[in-house]
């Protein structure tokens, strides 16, 4: 998923930092997750870093906890405005509202890993950047 934002990430000068066991592997929905991660990156260049003059890093630990497959999502960009953040998961909720924003990226997000996945997602409110924490149950190849 990296790979194919690889432009997108340059041109936002931003970074992506890792934290993944080499050796999970998961049966799942591969089109589903890359939905979910597109989603957040995207969200986190167009929202976040877009006239931002602080540090553009993502970091995304990912981490199997007994049997639920734990992604916590973090960016150093903006954060979301207190004004939206109560309703991030509804649909239409943006804060490029007139500019492209459609609103729909952390509602897709939302029902792939409550609906598809049967997990959650919570939004972590945060002095600096974005947080997801997102809990899904695993399910090994």
């Amino acid at each position: 998923m990296v790979t194919s934002l690889k432009h997108k990430l340059k041109q936002s000068r931003c970074k992506i930092f890792i934290d993944c066991p080499e050796d999970l592997s998961i049966y799942s929905f591969p089109g589903s997750f890359a939905q979910i991660y597109s989603n957040l990156i995207l969200n986190s260049i167009i929202h976040g870093f877009e006239e931002w003059d602080g540090k553009r890093e993502i970091y995304i630990d990912i981490e199997l906890q007994d049997q639920t497959l734990i992604i916590d999502y973090r960016d150093t960009g903006k954060g979301i405005p207190a004004n939206i953040s109560e309703r991030i998961f509804e649909p239409f909720v943006t804060s490029k509202r007139g500019s492209g924003g459609s609103g729909l990226g952390t509602h897709i997000v939302y029902n792939i890993v409550n609906q598809l996945f049967k997990g959650d997602i919570q939004y972590i409110p945060s002095t600096s950047g974005v947080h997801f924490k997102l809990s899904i149950p695993y399910k090994n190849a």
